[in-house]
């Protein structure tokens, strides 16, 4: 008798043979034209029993299959025909998300990222990016195969970024980068110094290609959103560099990266409410008797109930604007 596999309801001791046949009963079924019926039912049939295979073989040629035999039904959706019930969808949606469960896992396979990396190395710049981004986002189902490899990139990408002699190489270098520390942060998180200390020195420096200052500060933004509040070390060093940035009138694509680094290293080291306020500064500075204050602006709220918000700020006025903005 044989087993089940909890993996699908095919059985787990499958023989080559049957393997063979399930496979070509797969693309026959595929290979039909059922005229535009609908065979959602059938579809979710093949996708509950075959796309959760073992068997590459058999979940490659299932993913296929079903992405075939559901085009009547998501085209009979995008007409958006009266005919289509509620199950009809709900059986489309459930196979699309068994497809890209099977696309994804399947991708962070080994064999499958050994691919990537060696994309990583491809002529074509925006192929290597690509890969990168790609490789990034599957660090997480598959860290034991994927982190080794990265923590490689990442030392050469840091070689070449401080240490090569063209402009466009490095530019690329902090571009890849950027896209490392934005898709693999779990990989990034714990080498925020190594990092910044090759990307810091390059705002410093005059380049007279304007693409290497701009990506640097788009990879110092994206390292501020892995890294939060450990950014703090690096404020005093960074906020007088993007300040000065902000006032440089010949890029303004320089000034507008500047300004959302600069933005993202606030939010994230000093958090949304990390500005002190004035008059609670005042108040714990013992310049003000925040009880007599507080009992004055509740007294005063009281006796102005029924009129508008705007009026009351007016009539609550008794504290000058010095008390509130202090010299």
């Amino acid at each position: 008798m044989r087993t089940f596999s909890s993996r699908g309801n095919q059985p787990s001791s499958l023989e080559n043979g049957d393997i063979t046949n399930i496979v070509l009963a797969l693309r026959t079924l595929g290979s039909f034209d059922f005229e535009g019926h609908s065979l959602t039912q059938f579809v979710r049939h093949c996708a509950d029993n075959f796309l959760s295979s073992e068997h590459t073989e058999i979940r490659k040629e299932a993913a296929w299959t079903c992405s075939r035999l559901l085009q009547p039904s998501i085209n009979l959706r995008s007409t958006s025909s009266p005919s289509t019930g509620s199950t009809n969808t709900q059986v489309v949606a459930d196979v699309l998300s068994k497809l890209l469960v099977v696309a994804i896992t399947d991708s962070a396979q080994a064999e499958n990222l050994s691919a990537l990396f060696v994309a990583l190395n491809d002529e074509q710049f925006d192929i290597r990016e690509l890969a990168m981004c790609i490789i990034g986002r599957l660090s997480n189902l598959n860290p034991a195969y994927v982190m080794p490899s990265l923590r490689k990139t990442l030392i050469q990408i840091m070689t070449e970024l401080e240490h090569s002699g063209v402009g466009r190489n490095k530019e690329q270098s902090a571009k890849m980068l950027c896209n490392l520390v934005s898709n693999a942060p779990r990989l990034i998180r714990p080498y925020m110094d190594p990092i910044l200390k090759a990307l810091i020195p390059k705002l410093k420096e005059a380049d007279p290609n304007p693409g290497v200052i701009i990506n640097v500060l788009k990879a110092i933004g994206e390292q501020s959103q892995v890294s939060g509040v450990e950014m703090r070390k690096w404020m005093d060093e960074l906020l007088p560099i993007l300040i000065d940035m902000l006032q440089d009138s010949s890029s303004l694509s320089k000034r507008e990266n500047a300004l959302w680094t600069l933005c993202e290293l606030t939010i994230r080291a000093l958090g949304l409410l990390g500005a002190l306020d004035p008059y609670k500064h005042k108040i714990n500075q013992g310049k003000k008797d925040s009880m007599t204050d507080t009992a004055a602006a509740l007294s005063t709220s009281e006796t102005k109930t029924s009129q508008e918000a705007s009026e009351m700020l007016v009539t609550l006025g008794s504290p000058n604007l010095e008390d509130f903005y202090p010299q």
